[in-house]
Parts: C-alpha cells; sequence; structure tokens
C-alpha cells in the first residue's frame, strides 16, 4: 500500500494495493489490547481526468498549448483517446501510465523522479512538466545562443 503522511498525523493513500489491519490499545496506558493482521482490502486506482479538467487547469499558464501538446505525446497518442493519460487505459486501467526510460504520468518527465505525489496526482504532474520543459527552453536560449553567428545563424 502506498501512503504518504502530512504534517498534523493525516495520512492519505494515494493509490496501490490496500490492506486493512487493527490495533486497540487501552486510552489511559496506551497498551495494546487487540490486534488483527492486516487483510486485503482492493485497490485503489486513479481515474484520467477529461479534457475540459485538463484545459480549465491548463488555462492560467502561458504554456498551456505546450504542455498540452506534450501530454498528448507522452501519452503515447493512445487509440481514440479523447485527452492526455495519466493512467493506464485497460487491461491495466488505474495504474500510472509509465514510459521509459524514467517518465510517469501525463507528462512523463524524464530528468528528474517523481515522486509519489507526482505519479498518482496529475496536476502535480503537469507542475513538474512544465518544469522540464522551462529548463529545456532554458537549456536551449543558453547553450544556442553560444553557437550563433552575429547575423544570428547557426
Amino acid at each position: 500500500m502506498v501512503t504518504q503522511n502530512y504534517t498534523g498525523g493525516n495520512v492519505v493513500f494515494t493509490g496501490g494495493k490496500i490492506k486493512i489491519g487493527i490495533i486497540a490499545k487501552e486510552y489511559s496506558t496506551g497498551t495494546e489490547i487487540c490486534r488483527l493482521a492486516p487483510v486485503s482490502s482492493g485497490l485503489l486506482l486513479g481515474k484520467n481526468p477529461d479534457l475540459t479538467a485538463i484545459t480549465q487547469y491548463l488555462s492560467p499558464f502561458a504554456e498551456k498549448y505546450e504542455l498540452l501538446a506534450l501530454g498528448y505525446k507522452e501519452s503515447g497518442f493512445y487509440p481514440k483517446a479523447e485527452s492526455p493519460k495519466q493512467f493506464k487505459l485497460p487491461p491495466s486501467a488505474g495504474w500510472p501510465d509509465y514510459g521509459s526510460p524514467n517518465g510517469w504520468g501525463m507528462m512523463k518527465p524524464d530528468n528528474s523522479v517523481a515522486r509519489e505525489q507526482e505519479v498518482w496526482n496529475w496536476k502535480l504532474n503537469i507542475l513538474l512538466g512544465l518544469t522540464t520543459l522551462n529548463e529545456k527552453k532554458d537549456f536551449l536560449n543558453k547553450d544556442y545562443k553560444s553557437l550563433r553567428k552575429p547575423d544570428n545563424s547557426l
């Protein structure tokens, strides 16, 4: 099971196999009274956002069209894809989509290790994709400017 602990002691399930176990403790002493071993309780899987949700989320970004195109490209242009995909389609529906060499989710950024939240949360995956896109643009602008001749040719 994949979990993430946040401040305040809350645990958020992001996805994966679910197992449930119970530990009962005496309130005042904290002494364990009973323990039930974890049992499998199924799966918590992701659902792909529709194109409307994606375009609404992208609307404030200057790079919205580039990010949408990147999402489609990295999603492999699934047959009849209505939108970029964060999660696989059947038969493995709901599991995060993977592309080699090390890309996960809708944007599949290979240059960094995606954290759990970026693998399961499509909005955070887009933000990671935006960071990667801007890093590549900066790299090209800096390196290719140094190669250009005074007349701006290569």
